[in-house]
């Protein structure tokens, strides 16, 4: 055989390798040519575009230069600059504002002397004590108004005028409250409180939220919020607004567009302190550094060149944080910066449209050369395969007819010499009944096994034969097994096992739902059980060994099961044991037998249309179910 293999291999197989190679090589060569061409109009069609992209980049980052200058010019009010000039102010702990230098308390507070700022600390500690705490808004108002006297400070002051009036209004003291804001609102201007919130402000909202502010002084607040939006936070701004109800076009458009640079910001804060320049979306933000530690930010519309190429390419641009992805084939990438030293903002691709109509072309002389050496390589190797097969399917029925030689004539072997020694003795030496009768039931007992074998050699030829169909016909199961049993029980008791039955009375009627008869084969159930016994037997226990023969009817079939308490079968053989001559090794079993016994009743209880089912674990028995299916 292994001649024969090595003379296939090379004769045919090696010789049909090196041509299919080399006619894949040339039927490559044309799809290489198609890809280098497309390739090399990439780089030029890229470069054309790649330079008015840059030109609009740098275009947009000179007039976000120009806003930070201007916002950075100490010569320019910030309450003057253009509103469309927006740039954005993020401290290092992450608050954005709006203005250079975040909201601090007022020079005549930093020119506090101490005993004032000791008696505003301890006016805030006791109001906040009574309001927040005990939740006595009364009392509250006498704490913070009780130092009010000696503080002349006008930012300290009014922080606690701001705190006296909204300790008022929880009290219920509405009109003292309305006083007292209604002056905070015209004297506090400029005035912060300690976590930066303009006093003026607050109390405009307060007053909003009663409700006491007419349709002139909203106008008014409108165009005061619009002139001085850079003081205050988008937040505070935005609340006030909708509490208000402020309607003011330019102040929706102020809020919206801080709102939108806002969230940017947010999102791309980490890489405007890395990079500085970043494109999200159509906005290119550009970020500055400052002394400070602030990062100073202003947003500029790219406006992005129209591409007029001759319909051959298609252009994208993605950002630079966007997932890197390798550009597909027929694609090329180029990277954009604002100038020539300064880091990637945004990544140009362009495609090539025709990339696949160019190599769909190519790829019809691939696929012919292909569809031609496949061919030849299939009937190459089916040609090998079915040589293979014929020399295996060969080898495999000479080692099966060496074993099953084997198997038999052991088997074989046994009994007739055993019936020889018996019969020998029985026509020479004088003996009494009691060792005639000994000796007659051996020679019965292996009579019996020798008729056993030969019947399954004879059953295992014919079920091998696809056209041989059992006759099948009304069975009563449980009469059959009652047959098999009383044959079985007496090697059971010369083998000193217990034999239990579980069997419905033959003699007493059952109930219809109770009966177990069904249509099959009574020859091949008794074969069955025969042959599940005898099993069992040969696997029996040392000790106190036990077989157990049940039947009962199920919902769709009727169950016959042969329990034993051997050495049960591991898991990796319980399907193996179904095959023709094999048989499980045990070390502390002499076992003998032929293989066959459980391959033929699988193969009968299958003619059935049925199935024989195995439970077992180790050191503890196997259970063997054959299911019959219920016919009427």
């Amino acid at each position: 055989m292994s001649r024969i293999v090595l003379l296939y291999i090379l004769c045919i197989l090696l010789p049909g390798a090196v041509l299919s190679a080399l006619a894949f090589r040339l039927a490559a060569r044309e799809r290489d040519d198609a890809e280098r061409s497309i390739a090399r109009r990439l780089e030029e069609a890229a470069a054309s575009c790649a330079r008015p992209a840059e030109s609009a980049l740098a275009a947009a980052g000179a007039r976000a230069n120009a806003m930070l200058d201007a916002a950075l010019s100490e010569e320019t009010p910030d309450d003057t600059a253009e509103d469309d000039a927006l740039v954005a102010f993020c401290s290092p702990g992450g608050a954005i504002r709006w203005t250079r230098d975040a909201p601090v308390t007022s020079s005549e507070d930093l020119a506090a002397s101490e005993d004032e700022l000791r008696c505003f600390r301890l006016s805030i500690e006791g109001g906040e004590s009574y309001e927040l705490a005990v939740g006595d808004a009364a009392r509250a108002i006498d704490a913070y108004a009780f130092y009010l006297p000696r503080i002349r400070a006008p930012s300290l002051r009014a922080q606690l005028r701001f705190r006296v009036a909204r300790a008022a209004l929880a009290d219920g003291q509405t009109p003292l409250a309305t006083a007292i804001l209604r002056g905070l609102v015209n004297e506090a201007r400029g005035f912060f409180t300690e976590e930066g919130l303009p006093v003026d402000l607050l109390a405009m909202e307060r007053l909003l939220a009663l409700d006491l502010i007419d349709a002139d002084a909203r106008r008014d607040l409108a165009e005061q919020l619009r002139r001085e939006h850079r003081r205050w936070p988008t937040a505070l701004l935005e609340h006030i607004a909708r509490r208000g109800a402020l309607v003011d076009p330019d102040l929706e458009r102020i809020l919206a567009e801080r709102a939108s640079l806002e969230a940017k910001i947010r999102r791309q804060r980490e890489r405007l302190r890395q990079v500085e320049a970043v494109l999200d979306g159509e906005d290119l933000l550009l970020g500055r550094s400052l002394p400070s530690g602030d990062l100073a930010v202003a947003r500029a519309l790219i406006e992005w060149p129209s591409f007029v190429l001759d319909g051959e390419w298609d252009v994208e641009i993605e950002t630079e944080e966007a997932p890197r992805t390798s550009p597909p084939p027929g694609a090329i990438d180029r990277p954009l910066r604002i100038d020539g030293g300064a880091p990637i903002v945004a990544r140009l691709r362009l495609t090539a449209r025709a990339y696949d109509e160019e190599i769909a072309r190519a790829e019809r002389i691939w696929t012919f050369g292909c569809v031609l050496v496949a061919f030849t390589i299939l009937l190459t190797l089916a040609g090998g395969f079915a040589l293979l097969r014929i020399l295996i399917r060969e080898r495999r029925l000479t080692l099966l007819r060496a074993r099953l030689l084997a198997n038999v004539s052991h088997e074989l072997k046994s009994p007739v010499t055993s019936i020889r020694m018996f019969s020998e003795m029985l026509a020479e030496d004088p003996l009494d009944d009691t060792r005639t009768r000994r000796f007659g039931k051996l020679l019965r007992a292996e009579s019996l096994r020798l008729g056993q074998l030969i019947e399954n050699l004879l059953d295992f030829s014919r079920l091998g034969r696809k056209e041989v169909d059992l006759e099948m016909e009304p069975v009563d199961v449980a009469g059959v097994l009652h047959r098999v049993a009383e044959g079985f029980g007496y090697r059971a008791r010369e083998k000193g096992i217990a034999f239990e039955i579980n069997l419905p009375d033959a003699e007493r009627p059952a109930p219809s739902d109770e009966r177990l008869v069904t249509v099959a084969s009574a020859p091949a159930i008794e074969r069955i059980a025969l042959n599940l016994l005898d099993n069992a037997l040969k696997y029996r226990r040392a000790e106190t060994p036990r077989i157990r023969l049940s039947a009962r009817r199920g919902e769709r079939s009727v169950q016959v099961s042969v329990a034993d308490n051997g050495p049960g079968i591991p898991a990796a053989e319980r399907e193996r044991v179904f095959e023709e001559f094999y048989r499980v090794r045990y070390d502390d079993y002499a076992i003998r037998g032929s293989g066959l016994g459980l391959a033929l009743a699988r193969r009968l209880a299958r003619k059935m249309g049925g199935e024989i089912r195995l439970e077992s674990r180790v050191g503890e028995g196997s259970t063997f179910t054959l299911e019959i299916p219920l016919r009427e």
